[in-house]
């Protein structure tokens, strides 16, 4: 997708990177949950995380990558939704995001997305512009203005309804990592 954002024109992925890109691109697989891990429920498609911000930035860079600032990711992410997901409501959040069962998602009882950590990237639906999991599988960093911190923005697998909002973010420090964050890179494009 391509918008206007702060700094001006931005090309955004389609969904979050993959633990087979970071590992053509480094060499290895840093992901806790990772196909190394020689786990048969993870393979190359899952998203990489359990990488902090400096080598985030300094592997994105290399490619003309980039963390996402965290206004521009909540602009994408809710492609025109104004609620707390991007889908409507009294649809099935299992078909949308991949994130702790929990009654409070249906009202009607546990829905099952068929995952116990984070799924292939891509395997459920997206928002209006084309972009996938930006609720659940990894939350997503993103980077805000004080350049010292970061969001953590979307919720994880792990992430109940309370925290799996497209609102929802707690900063955390440059240095943080967790094995349910990883990163959805943008491309500033030059007018």
């Amino acid at each position: 997708a391509i918008v206007e954002h702060v700094c001006g024109p931005l090309l955004i992925s389609k969904y979050e990177v993959t633990q087979g890109q970071w590992r053509r691109a480094n060499g290895h697989n840093p992901s806790e949950f990772g196909s190394d891990a020689a786990d048969p429920r993870f393979d190359l498609r899952h998203p990489v995380e359990t990488v902090d911000v400096a080598t985030l930035e300094r592997v994105l860079a290399r490619r003309g990558l980039q963390i996402p600032d965290a206004r521009d990711w909540e602009v994408l992410a809710r492609a025109g939704s104004e609620g707390p997901t991007y889908w409507a409501p009294g649809d099935d959040p299992a078909d949308y995001a991949n994130v702790a069962e929990d009654q409070a998602w249906t009202g009607t009882g546990l829905h099952q997305d068929g995952y116990v950590g984070h799924a292939p990237v891509g395997k459920f639906e997206p928002n209006a512009l084309g972009l996938h999991d930006v609720i659940g599988n990894v939350s997503e960093l993103c980077l805000i203005a004080d350049g010292e911190s970061q969001l953590p923005r979307g919720g994880s697998m792990f992430s109940t309804q309370q925290y799996a909002r497209l609102g929802h973010f707690e900063p955390v420090g440059r240095d943080y990592r967790l094995f349910d964050m990883g990163v959805r890179p943008v491309r500033s494009i030059e007018p």
